[in-house]
C-alpha cells in the first residue's frame, strides 16, 4: 500500500515539471471497448519524460533544427486505464529500435509527424487509438508502427506494396484516416510502379483525386541524381557496387536526411485526407484482441483506497514521498 502511494506521488511531482493540456472529453465509441466508461483522462501531463536529443554517433541528426519529437500516450499496465502522463519520442529513440540512421527511417518519422499532427491536433498522440499501414520498406514500416503503435497481431497495422513510400494513419475514434508522402523532389528513389515518374500520383495506391501539391521549395546541395543513380546500380545489377560507392551511398543519404530536417516539413513531405478510406483487417491467422486497452476509459483512482485526489492527498502519500527523498 505504501509504495503504490510512494510511486504515485512521484508520478505527480515530476508530471509537475511538464505541462497539463486539457483532453477532450467527448465521449467516441473505441473498437473493441469492453466496458461502458467512455471518457478519457480530464487531464494530462506532457513532457513528463527525459528528452533524448543529445547528438551521439549512431544519431548526429537528432538535434536538427526540425528533427521530429513525438509526445505519446499509452496505457498503464498490462490491463490498465489511460496514463495521465506522456512520453516523448525522439530520433535516437528509432535508430535504437530499428537499428541504424537511414533515410528511409527519417523519411517515415517525418510522415507521421504530419499526419499526427493533423489527426491529433492537441498534440498528444495516443498510441492506442491509431492503426497504420506503409509499404515493403522495413525502415517504414519499423518506424510506423513504433510510432503509432500499431500491430499485426492486433490487426492494427498492415503492410501494402503499393504505397511505396507513402503512409497511411487511421484515428481509431474518429474514423479519420490521413495519407503522407513525400514531396517531389525530396525523393531520391529511381522511378517504379510504386513510385511513378512525373508523380501524378503519390503511390500505386488506390486514392481519391487531390492535388499533388508543390514541389520543394528549397534546392538541396546534395547530388541527388548521383543518389539514385547509386541506388538504381545497387538495385539494378545484384548488388554489384564497390566499397567507395558504398561509402559515398551512406554519406550522399546523411547529407541529404540532413539537408531535409533544417527545413520545417511542411516543405519537404505533404498530406491529405482519405475521406472514404475503410480499414481492412489484415488476413492472418494469428490476429488476436489487444487487451492491454481493456479498461483504459475507467475513472481514474489515485490508490487502491483512495478514488480521488482529495482522498489521495489526505493519506499525505506526498510528504512520505519528501520523507523517502531526505534518506
Amino acid at each position: 500500500m505504501k509504495k503504490i502511494q510512494v510511486l504515485i506521488a512521484i508520478g505527480m511531482i515530476v508530471a509537475v515539471m511538464g505541462g497539463v493540456v486539457a483532453y477532450k472529453t467527448d465521449v467516441s465509441a473505441f473498437e473493441g471497448r469492453d466496458t461502458a466508461w467512455e471518457m478519457k483522462p480530464p487531464y494530462i501531463f506532457t513532457g513528463c519524460s527525459p528528452i533524448d536529443d543529445e547528438p551521439c554517433w549512431y544519431c548526429p541528426e537528432v538535434d536538427a533544427p526540425y528533427a521530429p519529437t513525438f509526445e505519446i500516450l499509452d496505457t498503464d499496465a498490462a490491463k490498465g486505464r489511460y496514463y495521465t502522463m506522456t512520453k516523448t519520442i525522439t530520433l535516437k529513440d528509432l535508430v535504437e529500435f530499428h537499428g541504424h540512421d537511414c533515410e528511409g527511417l527519417f523519411h517515415a518519422a517525418c510522415e507521421c509527424k504530419l499526419a499526427m499532427d493533423e489527426l491529433f491536433p492537441d498534440g498528444i498522440y495516443d498510441r492506442t487509438d491509431m492503426r497504420a499501414m506503409a509499404g515493403k520498406s522495413p525502415c517504414y514500416c519499423d518506424t510506423v508502427m513504433y510510432l503509432t503503435g500499431g500491430r499485426i497481431r492486433y490487426g492494427t497495422f498492415d503492410m501494402d506494396p503499393r504505397l511505396g513510400h507513402s503512409i497511411i494513419i487511421q484515428r481509431i475514434s474518429t474514423g479519420e484516416t490521413v495519407m503522407a508522402s513525400w514531396r517531389p523532389g525530396v525523393n531520391c528513389v529511381p522511378v517504379s510502379k510504386v513510385n511513378p515518374e512525373p508523380y501524378e500520383l503519390w503511390s500505386a495506391y488506390p486514392q481519391p483525386n487531390a492535388p499533388l501539391g508543390k514541389d520543394i521549395t528549397w534546392e538541396p546541395e546534395v547530388d541527388t541524381n548521383r543518389l539514385i543513380e547509386i541506388k538504381a546500380k545497387l538495385w539494378g545489377r545484384k548488388y554489384e557496387i564497390s566499397p567507395e560507392e558504398l561509402t559515398e551511398l551512406a554519406w550522399l543519404q546523411r547529407k541529404h536526411v540532413e539537408e531535409i530536417l533544417t527545413h520545417p516539413l511542411e516543405e519537404s513531405y505533404q498530406i491529405k485526407h482519405l475521406p472514404d478510406f475503410e480499414w481492412e483487417k489484415p488476413g492472418y491467422d494469428s490476429i488476436i484482441r489487444r487487451k492491454d486497452i481493456m479498461f483504459k476509459n475507467y475513472p481514474q483512482m489515485y490508490s487502491p483506497s483512495a478514488g480521488t485526489e482529495e482522498e489521495w492527498l489526505e493519506q499525505k502519500a506526498v510528504d512520505r514521498h519528501e520523507e523517502m527523498m531526505k534518506k
